[in-house]
């Protein structure tokens, strides 16, 4: 550009490209005459700034790896919200501690030309995944058993540990093997944090329940009567009769153990059953159909 400057003014001019450039200035002075000057100047180059970030999203409370990749730079420095500074680090792990904006600034030094350069990046840090997860405990044999979660869960995928697998819109399953089982599950916020957890349970066996006389039938002639028991030395803290579906004895009476079918007037059948439950909560029931 030309321009007209006084005695003792300062010129800046900001280049936008290196090379070389001619300067030329003349000067006017009525005393000495007009005078010529010519300057060349070397404008280096800036080294070509770039770094990045290795996962995304980039969550609260969880490492995450900046690298440089400006070529051939030196004398790194990383600077986080212009108050957490590192030298010569490359990469750098830094584990942000809180969530929203926040400002990372690398200044590099080019190994050929000396010229140092910066450059900001505005890096959103979503919320750490809040949670906590629980399963229905105790569990038993084909009983049914679900898993709960709180928190900022957005997606679950749930291992049962028996092959089959499910979500936060499918939380429950059945076992039929008894022993323990390891459970686990991959969960995600909605802007995609991560986290995997674990829990150990037992899936209890079902007591053996057994209705004495052991058969599934039994026929009884009219006017006559039988009674019926169950095989009292199975593992039970209380026990249930029912006759067509209704409870008709409980283990709140001792006379419970042994209860008294029939007379019967009229050809029909019924149903009885006995119920088992035992310390987990656990239960199995035997039938038998009286016949006459």
């Amino acid at each position: 550009y030309t321009d007209t400057f006084d005695y003792g003014d300062v010129i800046k001019h900001l280049y936008q490209s290196a090379g070389k450039f001619a300067i030329s200035a003349a000067t006017r002075n009525p005393c000495l005459g007009d005078s010529a000057y010519l300057y060349t100047v070397t404008i280096l180059e800036r080294p070509k700034m770039a770094f990045t970030a290795n996962n995304y999203p980039i969550c609260e409370d969880v490492l995450t790896t900046f690298t440089n990749h400006t070529p051939e730079a030196t004398n790194l420095l990383w600077v986080i919200d212009n108050k957490d500074s590192f030298i010569h680090l490359n990469p750098l792990n830094y584990r942000f501690t809180s969530s929203g904006a926040h400002i990372v600034k690398l200044v590099a030094q080019s190994t050929n030309t000396g010229c140092i350069d910066n450059l900001e990046k505005q890096i959103v840090v979503a919320p750490r995944l809040n949670y906590k997860f629980s399963v229905d405990t105790p569990i038993c044999i084909n009983q049914i058993a679900c898993a709960h979660f709180e928190g900022n869960v957005s997606t679950a995928r749930i291992n049962w540990g028996n092959n089959t697998y499910g979500s936060l819109i499918d939380t429950c399953t059945k076992y039929s093997i008894a022993g323990l089982v390891k459970i686990g599950v991959e969960l995600r916020t909605i802007e995609g944090c991560f986290d995997v957890d674990t829990q150990r349970i037992f899936v209890h066996p079902l007591p053996i329940v057994k209705i004495l006389p052991d058969q599934e039938s039994l026929w009884l002639d009219i006017g006559s009567s039988t009674q019926l028991s169950f095989d009292t030395s199975q593992a039970y803290s209380r026990y249930y009769w029912f006759h067509n579906g209704d409870t008709i004895c409980e283990y709140l009476n001792p006379e419970c153990e042994l209860i008294e079918v029939g007379p019967y007037s009229r050809t029909t059948h019924e149903n009885y059953r006995v119920t088992l439950i035992d310390q987990y909560g656990c239960f199995a029931s035997d039938d038998i159909v009286i016949y006459n």
